[in-house]
């Protein structure tokens, strides 16, 4: 790979979301550092990165997956009531607050 003289590309097709809720939170951290990465560095060089698509559409599918989970959580426990309390997600567990904690985007 040192001797690559190629860009690196990303994957055409996104990897399988295949693992337990904590684990795709922190993949949803992870996914969201890197986009608010992506984002400033776009604006400082006046230039779109294909790049961030492919991060947005990996938070999309991660978030699609959590929320499957939530959803067979919820009607394996009795589900409970979902809602933001104090500008956290109510019914999620702290991995998903942590994650999305301190991302500002720009409308």
């Amino acid at each position: 790979m040192e001797n690559s003289k190629q860009r690196p590309r990303p994957s055409i097709k996104p990897p399988a979301l295949e693992g337990d809720k904590k684990f795709l939170l922190n993949l949803l951290g992870v996914e969201n550092k890197r986009l608010i990465v992506a984002t400033r560095i776009e604006e400082e060089r006046n230039i779109v990165f294909p790049e961030t698509t492919v991060i947005i559409r990996d938070i999309l599918r991660l978030k699609t997956a959590i929320d499957k989970l939530d959803k067979e959580e919820k009607e394996n426990k009795g589900g409970y009531d979902k809602g933001f309390i104090d500008g956290k997600i109510k019914g999620y567990d702290r991995g998903y607050n942590d994650a999305i904690e301190g991302l500002e985007f720009d409308n």
